[in-house]
């Protein structure tokens, strides 16, 4: 029976049908955090709202805290793409102003530092996607660097192709 209750908070949790944080939980911004970009990964009008509630209530609770910011940042440029998938260009530079206050607390902050990758790729800056791909290789990030300099050296090799 116990392993039957278990299975079904998991399930209305998932479902979004009870809010799995507890009154405590909620005074801690890694767990309001993480809860954020579980509603973020989602997608939608209603999760990027929950989303956003989260994100500002773990800043609420700490104003230093990298990763919310990178959560905004992440949600701002989310929340209007075109239908081919796309970033918005505005979007993309309000973001990037997050990743940025996202770094500067927290060097390390891997969302912030792919993310702000992403919205320079959006804002066609491949030098500087170049230098967020550095960053990412000296976190020993596998993938990311490598996506990142494919798609910077795609973007400067066809930018330089269209001048001629």
């Amino acid at each position: 029976m116990f392993i039957f209750c278990i299975f079904l908070y998991i399930m209305f949790a998932e479902a979004g049908v009870c809010n799995v944080l507890s009154e405590s939980d909620m005074k801690n911004p890694t767990l309001l955090t993480n809860e954020g970009w579980k509603y973020l990964s989602k997608g939608g009008s209603q999760n990027y709202d929950k989303a956003e509630e989260y994100f500002r209530k773990a800043l609420i609770i700490n104003s230093y805290y990298a990763d919310a910011y990178a959560g905004l940042g992440r949600l701002i440029m989310g929340r209007n793409r075109r239908p081919n998938g796309d970033y918005q260009k505005e979007e993309c530079k309000e973001a990037l102003a997050l990743f940025d206050k996202a770094i500067s607390l927290d060097k390390r902050c891997y969302r912030a530092q792919f993310n702000k990758g992403m919205a320079l790729l959006c804002l066609e800056d491949y030098d500087a996607v170049l230098s967020i791909a550095d960053v990412l290789e000296d976190q020993n990030s596998i993938c990311e660097p490598h996506y990142f300099k494919a798609k910077a050296y795609k973007g400067k090799f066809l930018s330089k192709k269209e001048e001629h």
